[in-house]
């Protein structure tokens, strides 16, 4: 059985998750928004405290270990207005999740990311109501085909991953 068909029958539903401390940078506000226009989904924000009316919304304090929360997600939804290079892209790829991105405020093409696993939000000039629109575009119920390919690229090309194998961070003890 295929994730999609095993979601289906334990009535899951998709989890798009974001982490960093909620400033005007990471737009916290388009997650928020995002998530009050798609609330067949459930989204969580790890690294800071908001309060919010939308019942498929969760914002969650730092965390020593924001990735045990993280694995439980099937997307990252990277709402920086700019990240050049987002640690938080890295990991989720490593943890095989597929990754929503703004094109222009990261740059996806990074050879060690693998671009099938990124769904590209283009066009938007920072437009709130263009990006959710696009979102509400993609299926992601059916965009869960995951693999380990990311994660093998990451274990034969970087001599020491950032995330071990026990799900911490070597490098992000001020969480």
């Amino acid at each position: 059985i295929d994730e999609n068909e095993n979601r289906k029958k334990q009535n899951e539903r998709v989890k798009i998750g974001m982490c960093g401390t909620p400033i005007p940078r990471k737009n916290f506000k388009l997650f928020i928004e995002t998530a009050k226009a798609c609330p067949e989904y459930d989204f969580v924000w790890i690294g800071g405290q908001i309060e919010t009316n939308a019942p498929n919304l969760k914002f969650i304090d730092v965390l020593k270990n924001p990735h045990s929360i993280l694995e439980e997600c099937d997307y990252l939804f990277l709402t920086s207005k700019y990240d050049p290079c987002p640690i938080v892209v890295l990991e989720s790829l490593y943890m095989n999740h597929k990754v929503i991105v703004c094109e222009k405020n990261i740059r996806y093409e990074h050879p060690a990311y693998s671009l099938e696993n990124f769904l590209v939000i283009k066009n938007h000039k920072n437009n709130s109501q263009e990006i959710i629109r696009q979102f509400k575009e993609f299926d992601l119920n059916t965009s869960l085909q995951k693999t380990n390919k990311n994660k093998k690229y990451f274990e034969e090309n970087f001599v020491n991953p950032h995330i071990t194998t026990n799900k911490t961070i070597d490098y992000l003890s001020f969480f």
